[in-house]
């Protein structure tokens, strides 16, 4: 008995390390918080013209917001917001949405470039985008840094 329990003591700790789901995040390094845009428009098919355009608002507190406004064929959407938490690993952005009412939370990782912050969306993405006619999801930087003159 004395001996399920020294070990249980010894993989407890152990086990809960092993089970973690991401690395820990880095710190947010000084040059990641400010704003990014995108901006796209084209014509699917010679028939259907599309516009988009999204502002993502880094916040130094490992926060973010996003507002993503979308026209197809002349009629514009109302301005779609999300807000939610980013995390740094090595030379990848993560950014969490809400949970849903699962309890589970949506994340999307942006490869992070001196001037930019690129989609990392994977082929198959890349594919329909392009079919669609359809740029990635780039993220140019607007300001130097947050809070910036």
């Amino acid at each position: 008995m004395r001996r399920s329990i020294q070990i249980g003591l010894i993989l407890v700790p152990v086990l809960g390390a092993a089970c973690r789901e991401t690395p820990k995040p880095e710190l947010i390094p000084d040059g990641i918080p400010g704003s990014y845009v995108y901006a796209a428009k084209g014509t699917t098919l010679k028939k259907l013209d599309w516009q988009f355009a999204a502002a993502l608002n880094l916040k130094p507190d490992g926060t973010f917001e996003l507002a993503l406004d979308k026209s197809m064929a002349g009629e514009t959407d109302t301005t779609e917001r999300t807000a939610g938490t980013y995390t740094v690993d090595g030379d990848k952005l993560w950014l969490k949405g809400k949970e849903d009412q699962k309890g589970r939370r949506k994340q999307f990782p942006l490869v992070i470039r001196p001037d930019s912050l690129i989609g990392d969306i994977g082929w198959k993405t890349h594919l329909i985008l392009r079919g669609l006619g359809a740029p990635d999801p780039v993220f140019v930087r607007r300001h130097a840094s947050y809070g910036a003159k």
